[in-house]
């Protein structure tokens, strides 16, 4: 636990930018863990609040801090990917938290799977309500019903998601695919887990010991515009994933029309009916046997006359 006793076996790597008020949380499940030989580091991305001082006075000889100026939390994240002495990593939310069984079961899990060079598992929902947590937990129930292993690169390129705080991965494994993109604006998680999984199959863990914590600020609840990137990273993915997208077939065409009528809809609805437009146009070629594209694609042309 002391970082500069000896190399651990695993390091826990905590972006944070203002999150003084979540920290103390964090970092105490880490240290109650039964699995113990690990490292904490936090990269402070440029906090403003009492996010150094809580550190310094409280978790001084516990951790490993760095400072950097504010670039956001997939910058952090790969500063923290330099820093790391451990094997294995986990990649944990400054507002989200470990049960005492985290780390164990997902070092087991990969030291007696060798040939998975990363591991996840469901998570429970940790709802907020002002400055009070609730003490319901809602377990995420798709992570659960589905115990996705193996390859899944299929599953993750139709949109299934995973929560980064429960993933532990290899070092070597996160190195190779290069860390978190920092130039995409949002989703540079599952744009990571894209990477990876078309290098290394993945374990999954039927234990849910991991908690994410949804607050007002919590990035899951940004107002991001989520559309542009998830298309863009399913027009590079065409490129990258050529094989596995031809399997999938109509599934593929149909999710990635989806994705396309969003972006359009919500262009749309942004003012600009002839970007728009062009979107639905081109998501009724790629699926022409859903009506809800040409319905929007009527609304599309509406308002572009009603604007002139």
């Amino acid at each position: 636990m002391n970082p500069d006793s000896k190399i651990p076996k695993v390091s826990v790597i905590i972006p944070t930018y203002n999150y003084g008020k979540y920290i103390e949380k964090a970092i105490d499940s880490i240290l109650t863990q039964t699995y113990q030989d690990f490292e904490i580091i936090v990269v402070d991305d440029g906090s403003t609040d009492n996010t150094r001082e809580i550190l310094d006075v409280k978790y001084k000889d516990k951790i490993r801090y760095f400072y950097q100026k504010n670039k956001g939390a997939p910058a952090a994240r790969n500063f923290g990917l330099r820093e790391v002495k451990g094997k294995f990593l986990v990649f944990l939310d400054a507002d989200d938290w470990l049960m005492p069984t985290a780390l164990a079961s997902r070092y087991e899990y990969l030291i007696n799977h060798t040939d998975c060079g990363w591991v996840y598992g469901p998570w429970y929902y940790h709802e907020e309500s002002g400055k009070d947590v609730t003490e319901r937990f809602r377990l995420y129930p798709f992570a659960y019903r589905k115990e996705r292993k193996g390859n899944i690169l299929r599953y993750l390129l139709l949109g299934e998601l995973m929560q980064t705080s429960t993933v532990m991965i290899a070092r070597e494994l996160c190195l190779a695919v290069r860390g978190f993109d920092c130039n995409l604006p949002c989703l540079q998680d599952y744009e990571l887990w894209l990477r990876v999984a078309a290098q290394s199959p993945v374990g999954f863990i039927d234990e849910c010991n991991v908690v994410v914590v949804t607050h007002q600020g919590s990035i899951s609840q940004s107002a991001t515009d989520g559309y542009e990137t998830r298309l863009k990273i399913m027009r590079q993915s065409e490129i990258m994933y050529p094989e596995t997208i031809q399997k999938l077939g109509y599934k593929w065409k149909r999710k990635y029309a989806k994705v396309i009528a969003e972006r359009g809809r919500h262009l749309v609805l942004k003012g600009n009916a002839s970007g728009g437009g062009s979107l639905l146009i081109e998501a009724i070629k790629k699926d022409p046997f859903t009506p809800h594209h040409y319905l929007g694609f009527i609304r599309a042309l509406l308002s572009f006359l009603q604007r002139d």
